[in-house]
């Protein structure tokens, strides 16, 4: 180690602490610094050389330590590396804390420069002096194992030469057998294929066929076609295998005895369940049976036998995806079609006698234990415990969650979010193509991207409320939530948004009823008199327009009261309410604003001949009685801007009118002016018509 500095990384979001630590160490040690967690994962992932410390604060800000703790464990990076944690607490719980989490060392703030030197230099003793005994074992564990395969590859090559095959049958099926396994092992978790299964299963896959060494050689070796009873005794090879393994009395219950049992009973078995000896189908034959089956029928055409010479891998290829030689699980038939290049190379005789015997594959798995090998398992069990807990939650909540990517230009939706919006889970081209996102209208869609667009890191989280389409053809109101990702650049960029939608149309709807109720008389559903003031004074204040403000009752209304009843008086009232919607247009206003009182807000209604015309004839619809019954109207008028421009004064000038009509004998309609001397009589209306221009003016 001579002239080797050790390389030690030191994270800590706090710079003064990183600052002392360097001063601390850059004499003997070649340091690294970090700011974040984030920055210590792009740190360890570029660097060429190897760390051989690290130094990490557990108090960080967005990754603390023990989620970069986490990280590193998955990645398995910490395998050789050991962790110091840089603390301020001293307590023992939580010194244990740290312990159990799997560091090494702490370092107590305030840093001391002896007690730092030391420990740091204690640790990487340590860890040197096991990584020396880990490479001893391995050196002693991979020399055993290369025993094992070249003792598996003499008896393999014993049984497959008295079948009349060369040794280099049996090192292709361990070849192929490993390929395959290896390609499975990435597609297929539920086969669990460690790399200790695999290894297991190559080592047991020479001993497929030694069930022959029990057969007549002759028959064996015979070179014409065999007879039905000759075929009938050559199939029982894989009973015999089998029975042999299951005699190996000291070593029978070993897994590498088990596997290769396994293997020399079912290797002739199919898919389709049209094998041998059992008939066996599907799942139920063991994996390892049936990747070693794929790698004997492979090496077995590529390979010559007795007079027949090697067939091409592509003519072998095609026999076997075609089904001469019979149905194999679809799964490995589509890893063989992956390796369909790398075994024309890599399984050729050629090649074969270049790698074997003496190939040493890597180990499958650390040979020490790391310091806290429990760590790594609760860790991952903690982070799936709260993802379960996120998804289930979510579920729930019914909520869309969405995800975007500013650089690709994808807009993601995970679990069952996608469905719920009928659209693709991954809609790629959204800027190009928004009508992939058939959800929401293109004018949203640029409202949200505004919204998103005016968002900064100090302030990412935006919400807006939006009319979403859902796939059953119905419109419902969703509150978009919305959160920017930002990069660490200056200037800072958004490089993704995370969000959900939530449903809130239930609630906008209740909403909208309760306010539509408050704006309401319940008795008519005209609007109340808050309401109409309001609206009158908001299409006042808006222009100059001519309009006009009138104020009616019914005459006598209390008589019909007392006389029929308070039911037979709400009927009446909903009677003439009925006739005021049926009269006026729909920028019109109509409201009760008290008892048997009305009041219409007619807009824009011309020059004051159009207008004297409308109101009369408003006047006599709303008046003329149902058949069953009779009642009469009373009515004032005030016009705008004549004589107001304001809800108020309008209002008054009108209800002036109002009690002059009544004054003069009800059953009018009065259009103000000063004096009251243009009231009309409902008998007398007719004869009055040619002076409509004399009151209306």
């Amino acid at each position: 180690m001579a002239g080797k500095r050790h390389a030690i990384l030191i994270v800590d979001d706090a710079e003064v602490d990183r600052a002392l630590l360097v001063d601390i160490l850059q004499e003997e040690y070649t340091v690294a610094e970090a700011a974040s967690g984030a920055e210590a994962l792009s740190i360890l992932a570029r660097r060429t050389e190897k760390t051989d410390l690290i130094l990490l604060d557990m108090v960080m800000p967005h990754m603390d330590g023990l989620e970069l703790l986490a990280r590193l464990r998955a990645t398995r990076l910490l395998t050789d590396i050991p962790v110091v944690m840089i603390t301020a607490e001293e307590s023992p719980p939580y010194l244990d804390r740290a312990y159990n989490l799997g560091v090494a060392e702490c370092i107590v703030r305030p840093f001391n420069g002896t007690v730092v030197r030391r420990r740091v230099r204690n640790i990487l003793l340590l860890a040197s002096r096991q990584r020396e005994l880990r490479d001893m074992i391995t050196h002693q564990i991979q020399e055993n194992d290369k025993n094992c395969t070249l003792i598996m590859g003499i008896l393999g090559s014993i049984v497959e030469a008295r079948n009349g095959r060369s040794g280099l049958h049996v090192l292709r099926i361990r070849h192929v057998t490993r390929m395959l396994l290896e390609t499975l092992s990435l597609r297929h978790q539920e086969y669990e294929l460690t790399p200790e299964r695999i290894t297991q299963i190559v080592n047991a896959a020479p001993l497929l066929d030694i069930g022959k060494m029990m057969l007549p050689l002759d028959t064996l070796r015979k070179p014409s076609r065999l007879t039905l009873q000759e075929r009938r005794m050559l199939r029982t090879h894989t009973t015999l295998g089998a029975e042999l393994m299951e005699r190996l009395k000291p070593w029978q219950k070993e897994p590498l005895i088990l596997t290769a049992r396994d293997i020399c009973r079912w290797h002739h078995e199919r898919y389709d369940g049209s094998g041998y000896p059992d008939g066996l189908k599907g799942e139920v034959i063991p994996i390892s049976a049936q990747v070693v089956a794929l790698a004997d029928v492979y090496s077995t055409l590529t390979g010559p036998w007795l007079q027949r010479p090697a067939f091409p891998h592509e003519r072998a290829m095609k026999m076997i995806l075609s089904g001469e030689c019979g149905m194999f699980h679809p799964a490995l038939i589509k890893c063989l079609v992956t390796l369909n290049r790398q075994l024309a190379v890599e399984a050729s005789p050629e090649s074969i006698c270049q790698e074997y015997p003496f190939q040493s594959y890597p180990m499958p798995r650390p040979l020490l234990p790391e310091r806290r090998p429990s760590l790594s398992e609760r860790t991952v069990f903690l982070l799936e415990q709260e993802r379960t807990k996120y998804q289930f939650f979510a579920s729930l909540s019914h909520e869309i969650l969405f995800e975007y990517d500013v650089g690709t230009d994808t807009l993601s939706f995970p679990g069952s979010s996608a469905r719920k919006l009928g659209v693709s889970p991954i809609v790629t081209g959204l800027l190009s193509h928004p009508e992939q996102c058939a959800c929401l209208p293109l004018s949203d869609l640029k409202d949200m991207r505004k919204r998103v667009l005016a968002t900064s890191p100090e302030e990412p989280v935006v919400s807006h409320d939006y009319l979403l389409k859902l796939p059953d053809g119905s419109s419902q109101w969703h509150k978009v939530t919305l959160r920017t990702l930002w990069s660490r650049d200056e200037p800072p960029r958004c490089i993704s948004w995370i969000g959900n939608m939530a449903n809130i149309h239930s609630d906008i709807m209740e909403r909208e009823h309760l306010r539509f109720l408050a704006q309401r008389d319940c008795l008519t559903d005209l609007f109340n008199r808050e309401t109409t003031c309001r609206h009158v004074n908001d299409i006042l204040n808006g222009g100059s327009a001519s309009a006009a403000l009138l104020i009616f009752d019914v005459d006598d209304f209390k008589s019909i009261n007392d006389s029929y009843g308070h039911a037979f008086g709400d009927s009446v009232l909903k009677f003439v309410a009925a006739r005021i919607q049926q009269n006026i247009r729909r920028d019109d206003m109509a409201a009760r604003i008290g008892g048997d009182e009305f009041l219409i807000f007619l807009w824009d209604i011309g020059d004051s001949h159009s207008a004297c015309r409308r109101i009369h004839r408003l006047y006599d619809a709303i008046s003329a009685p149902p058949e069953n019954y009779q009642y009469s109207v009373s009515m004032g008028v005030a016009l705008c801007p004549r004589d107001g421009d304001t809800y108020d004064i309008l209002f008054r000038c009108a209800d002036q009118a109002l009690y002059a009509a009544k004054q003069a004998g009800k059953c009018r309609l009065a259009f103000y002016k000063p004096g009251m001397n243009s009231i009309i009589s409902r008998p007398d209306l007719q004869e009055h018509k040619a002076g409509w221009k004399l009151h209306c003016t």
